[in-house]
């Protein structure tokens, strides 16, 4: 699909715009599931949620999961024909406990599993090499050895292929 940078950039604030209400909706439906069970022990909202964000790409369902066992002394069990979860109070304690997240909780913000990460390792090798190249036309670099222009050289070459 071709399209000119306005449109790109038009399209991209709509996804981020559209991602942000779906991750609030989200908390809203999880807050709303922690109260009903908080208040009768019905488990029932939890389940519909959390099964309708299996099939939800976009929702790090197993995130949501353990936000919710954090508020509700809930367990999730994967039912036997893969179907959903079935959720139950936890058998470990009688009582009905649940914390109703408050103020800026969120449940997308609750771990960083299966969220991208910078490659940080491979930002600090492209600094030195940069900072290497710098200096040497700047002249500030000492006169390399054969063996630290061939490191210099392979680390450049790996780092493109990396990036290609």
């Amino acid at each position: 699909m071709e399209m000119n940078d306005k449109q790109f950039t038009s399209k991209l604030k709509s996804a981020i715009k559209r991602e942000s209400s779906l991750r609030d909706d989200i908390e809203d439906l999880a807050r709303a599931a922690i109260e009903r069970y908080s208040s009768n022990g019905d488990t029932s909202r939890i389940a519909r949620l959390v099964n309708a964000s299996v099939s939800m790409h976009s929702i790090r369902s197993n995130t949501l999961k353990e936000y919710i066992k954090f508020h509700a002394n809930v367990v999730f069990k994967e039912q036997k024909d893969n179907a959903g979860f079935t959720v139950k109070k936890n058998k470990a304690d009688d009582s009905i406990k649940a914390t109703i997240p408050e103020g800026d909780s969120r449940w997308y913000e609750f771990d960083n599993v299966g969220k991208a990460k910078e490659k940080i390792a491979i930002k600090i090798l492209k600094g030195a090499i940069s900072s290497i190249t710098k200096a040497n036309d700047d002249g500030n670099l000492k006169t390399m050895t054969s063996a630290e222009e061939k490191m210099v050289a392979k680390l450049k070459a790996d780092l493109e292929a990396i990036a290609a």
